[in-house]
């Protein structure tokens, strides 16, 4: 008799708990295969009958609804394998309903508290007998990575944080991605990376996974949206263990989960990235974005992941930091402001030298300008000197031009014209009607009845 195990091995999932509208949308349809064999029927009757879109519409929506609510039914875990060989034996049909067989229990676990050997900075519980460590790893100003490594004696990994992975960031967008950068005014040196769970979760499995793990192969990924409310709750709940009382975060907090699924060296692992940034402390203008985040990490044999997943929560609920963790950071944060008014402090001075090297070039200008007008007046005075000079020269050597043609140079200052006449009078007039020149010794023209106008002496 041939028997199909799977449909031995797999059941439905109680029906009742779906809403109503998902229960009559899909009534009488008990697999998905027929759920959308149906939706195809009536997508290809609503060529001749349209309100039939709407039933294939309500089958689709109720079929979306299942593949996001848990699926069509459930697969017992590998043990019960076995116990479903044993029915033919039995005498029992494979087509009938059987109950299945309860999964091993995973092996008791006892936990004990686990106190950073470092700096004291945190507390959590660990499982007794497995291999801890952990603590404070200060890279570097600013730099503060904290991390709990747990290892049992069966190959389960479990970890909080990772040394050799940055939980500091500050996103430059006109620098490479990525790398690590320096501030030269604080000192510290921050991973370039945005502030995205997704991009921290790659930079982890490209730069830190491979060489802790060995190779791997990512088998999945996806955001979880749904982990942030908790995460931000376990930060409000540290905050409280360090007597910050009443905390809450800030709505201008941001933050993002986002999973990996892996497999290294024959063990299932899964990755949970985290990042967090304050959106009302960051630097746009600047191009700047401050934020923290860390990885935490479990990597089992595959039929050990629910220990590791135990675990891993135990350790992310129970983890606590003292009052020894604010004190720590409080005195990177002194040396980081103490660098950057030590900065500030070198930037006024080097601006002070500035303005005194600038005021001194100002001074040397002026007085090199003030130098070369100096120069140009006592120039000008020379040339003026000369020709003052040529001036009288001429004036002289016209009156002795003059003096030896017995001729006096005439000048009508009305009309701007200039005539010769005869030396040897005092005073000199032209006729307007004739054009003549006539000379007198004394100051009255020679005639009142004709009309003579003064002419001047040059």
């Amino acid at each position: 008799m041939s028997i199909d195990w799977e449909q031995v091995t797999k059941h439905e999932v109680d029906r009742s708990k779906w809403p109503m509208m998902v229960q009559l949308g899909l009534w009488g349809l008990r697999s998905r295969a027929a759920a959308r064999g149906v939706f195809w029927l009536c997508l290809a009757m609503a060529a001749g009958c349209p309100p039939m879109v709407l039933a294939a519409l309500w089958i689709h929506l109720s079929i979306r609804w299942v593949d996001h609510h848990g699926g069509w039914e459930v697969t017992p875990a590998p043990g019960d394998a076995p116990r479903a060989a044993a029915y033919p034996a039995a005498g029992l049909n494979p087509s009938r309903e059987v109950t299945p067989a309860a999964p091993p229990a995973p092996p008791a676990l006892s936990f004990v508290p686990f106190t950073d050997p470092m700096v004291g900075g945190f507390i959590l519980d660990v499982p007794r007998g497995w291999q801890v460590r952990g603590g404070l790893n200060h890279a570097g100003l600013g730099d503060r990575r904290w991390f709990v490594e747990a290892q049992s004696p069966d190959g389960i990994t479990v970890m909080l944080g990772d040394p050799n992975c940055p939980q500091a960031f500050c996103h430059n967008s006109m620098a490479i991605e990525d790398v690590m950068i320096p501030s030269p005014t604080t000192g510290c040196t921050n991973l370039n990376i945005p502030p995205q769970a997704k991009r921290l979760a790659s930079y982890y499995f490209q730069n830190v996974a491979p060489q802790r793990f060995g190779p791997l192969k990512i088998t999945g990924q996806r955001d979880r949206n749904d982990m942030v409310a908790e995460e931000i709750n376990r930060i409000q709940r540290q905050a409280i263990a360090v007597g910050k009382q009443g905390i809450a975060v800030a709505k201008s907090y941001k933050m993002s989960v986002h999973e990996i699924q892996f497999e290294a060296g024959g063990r299932i692992g899964c990755c949970f990235a985290t990042i967090m940034h304050d959106t009302a402390y960051s630097f746009a203008l600047l191009g700047l974005t401050f934020s923290q985040g860390t990885v935490n990490i479990w990597l089992a044999p595959p039929a050990l992941t629910a220990v590791a997943e135990q675990v891993l929560t135990q350790m992310r609920n129970t983890f606590r930091p003292t009052p020894r963790a604010p004190e720590v950071w409080q005195r990177d944060e002194m040396l980081i402001a103490s660098n950057g008014m030590a900065a500030n402090l070198n930037q006024q001075i080097w601006f002070q030298g500035q303005q005194a090297v600038h005021q001194a070039q100002v001074a040397q200008g002026d007085a090199i300008v003030n130098y070369y007008w100096q120069q140009q007046r006592v120039n000008d005075g020379i040339t003026q000197r000369y020709w003052d000079a040529q001036h009288t020269n001429d004036r002289l050597s016209q009156d002795r031009s003059d003096a030896m043609l017995d001729r006096q140079r005439l000048c009508d200052d009305r009309m701007g014209r200039t005539y010769d006449a005869s030396a040897g009078y005092n005073y000199y007039w032209l006729d307007q009607q004739s054009g003549q020149i006539v000379g007198t010794n004394t100051s009255d023209p020679p005639d009142y009845q004709r009309n003579y106008t003064a002419l001047r002496k040059l």
